[in-house]
């Protein structure tokens, strides 16, 4: 199953960032822009979110654990910035750590994003105007596009905040405009973004179905986060490249608790790639391994067994996959009559596909969707 929740490693392992606006007290207002790029720029460098302003009024992004106050202040004397930064567990209530960085807003904004984030420079701003680059997404999608084109043409090593651009104008569906923005980016620089940037680029060659450069940006994304396999496994897959995707989402299944959905990728990437009995086998081996929880998630799409018995179906059994279907829509009947039915009716479609081209057709846009 294709799912951003594959992203990360697991939940109790990884510290997801939520941003507090930093509170300016420098007395100066044209440090506002610093203290926007503090609350948003960071947040695209190490793949946290930005919060209100306070924790108890803000609607944390799912699994956030830490959340991140910030102060930017100003020596009087030497006129350097200090950006102090302590970070909170909301869940444990209690603070983890503190520090403070120190220097010109580059250097303060680029520290607090290693102390946060270890990778090499993971903003990607090479002085502080490059920073001011950084585009503000304020409700105009328009103007929002035109300061992303503006940035990529002139500094096209500027990561996050083309992992920014991208990832807003993808939400947004202008897919011609992050098309335009992805090809102005050389690859030699894209290699050089911190893995969150990374990532995006391959959630947006996704969007735009190049999945050989998902594929690309995913295996950078993943070398040290085991999570993005699976991602890396359909990017690879739907780029023709079969069992090279298989292996990647073996290597995702070997994470605790993942086991069951990596069986259901195999089967899903299987079928794209035209191995239905092996979908099949995948789909069966699947549906034992899921929790409770797990298995009411899945009952809200679609379960296991439909999948095994669409796999079935596009392999030339259709007496045995219609048995297969009726037997899970019968049990499921009894718990979720409402779902039954539309499901019973999504499979009576696809039976009465005249050819196996329709039939498959109506299969990824219901049962096993191709990203």
């Amino acid at each position: 199953m294709l799912a951003l929740a594959d992203c990360g490693e697991a939940p109790d392992e990884q510290e997801r960032f939520a941003f507090l606006a930093p509170d300016n007290q420098t007395g100066d207002a044209s440090f506002d822009w610093a203290t926007t790029l503090v609350h948003r720029g960071l947040a695209a460098a190490v793949g946290g979110s930005v919060a209100s302003e306070t924790v108890a009024d803000s609607r944390l992004a799912v699994g956030t654990n830490r959340i991140v106050y910030s102060t930017l202040t100003r020596a009087e004397a030497s006129g350097e910035v200090r950006l102090h930064c302590a970070i909170f567990d909301p869940h444990g209530q209690q603070f983890k750590r503190e520090f403070t960085v120190s220097g010109n807003v580059l250097q303060v904004i680029n520290r607090m994003a290693v102390s946060i984030n270890p990778e090499p420079n993971p903003l990607g701003a090479k002085s502080e105007e490059t920073l001011r680059k950084w585009p503000i997404f304020s409700g105009d999608v328009g103007a929002f596009e035109s300061q992303c084109v503006s940035l990529a043409e002139s500094e096209p090593a500027f990561g996050a905040a083309l992992g920014t651009c991208i990832t807003q104008l993808t939400a947004g569906g202008r897919l011609e405009a992050v098309r335009a923005l992805l090809e102005r980016v050389p690859d030699k620089e894209s290699r050089e973004f911190s893995q969150e940037v990374q990532f995006e680029f391959g959630q947006s060659n996704m969007a735009l179905k190049d999945y050989k450069k998902a594929a690309d940006m995913y295996r950078l994304a993943s070398s040290n986060r085991p999570g993005l396999k699976n991602m890396l496994g359909y990017a690879e897959a739907l780029a023709g490249r079969c069992e090279v995707g298989k292996q990647a989402i073996e290597e995702y299944g070997r994470i605790p608790s993942e086991e069951a959905n990596a069986l259901d990728s195999l089967g899903e990437i299987s079928f794209f790639c035209g191995q239905f009995k092996e979908a099949e086998k995948y789909f069966l081996a699947s549906e034992p391994k899921w929790s409770a929880a797990q298995a009411q998630q899945q009952q809200q799409g679609v379960a296991e067994p439909m999948k095994a018995a669409a796999a079935r179906l596009m392999a030339g059994d259709a007496a045995g996959a219609n048995q297969l279907a009726n037997s899970y829509l019968d049990k499921a009947s009894k718990t979720n009559s409402q779902v039954a039915t539309n499901i019973r009716t999504v499979w009576t479609s696809i039976s009465n596909a005249t050819t196996p081209d329709e039939r498959k057709r109506l299969i990824e846009a219901s049962l096993i969707r191709r990203p």
